[in-house]
């Protein structure tokens, strides 16, 4: 579906390209899920003209979508080497919902952007913070940014979002693991839990408009 683009070594670096997720919506438009390093062609469909794009020598995450009669539709790209998405989901409408990892494994702060439409949703983490979001794309034409919720852990504790789900009523469920103390309500007041071992497992709810629910967690001593 998708090729790097020739030659596979640009700038001394091998142009490479990963896919983390395939899903369709119920209108049966497929969405690719990964990352890429290079030079890339999203478009390799027979239809429209070619979609290349370039990391600029880091690794950025994508979201292509193409039609359920094969159509190609469009790529968005999340321009930071720091950004990892993990799992995408749909609610009734086909909004689309995405979660994901920032990771600061730098001497200093860094800012990232969770909007890869209009890049108005900024944050900011400090050395050694890993940062868990969801977020949401609005379906349409053109499509619209929604919001995104983030909660952090700060320094060596453990912090993983593996999976995102929707219920029948479109709450938004995360399920990860985490050590330490972390504050999973991300919009803003504060939930913090404690971890019983170094690997515990959490499962966090939002309700369908963002509000935060609760988080449950389980693990015992050890890891």
């Amino acid at each position: 579906l998708i090729e790097a683009d020739d030659p596979k070594v640009v700038g001394g670096k091998p142009t490479s390209i990963l896919l983390t997720k395939m899903a369709t919506d119920s209108a049966n438009n497929i969405y690719l899920l990964g990352s890429f390093n290079g030079n890339v062609n999203f478009n390799t469909t027979i239809s429209g003209a070619m979609d290349f794009h370039s990391s600029n020598g880091e690794t950025w995450q994508f979201l292509t979508e193409i039609e359920a009669n094969g159509t190609y539709k469009q790529t968005y790209l999340w321009q930071s080497p720091y950004i990892t998405l993990r799992d995408i989901a749909f609610d009734e409408n086909n909004n689309i919902y995405l979660g994901g990892m920032v990771t600061d494994n730098t001497p200093g702060d860094i800012n990232v952007n969770l909007d890869p439409l209009t890049e108005t949703d900024p944050q900011t983490l400090n050395t050694g913070d890993t940062m868990a979001f969801w977020t949401s794309i609005a379906a349409g034409t053109p499509y619209a940014y929604n919001y995104s919720f983030a909660f952090k852990n700060t320094g060596s504790d453990l912090l993983e979002l593996d999976h995102l789900a929707l219920d029948s009523n479109d709450n938004i469920f995360l399920f990860g693991a985490f050590a330490g103390t972390v504050n999973f309500d991300g919009t803003g007041t504060i939930d913090n839990k404690t971890s019983n071992g170094l690997n515990d497992l959490f499962l966090t709810e939002y309700d369908s408009g963002g509000a935060y629910i609760n988080t449950y967690t389980i693990g015992g001593t050890g890891n």
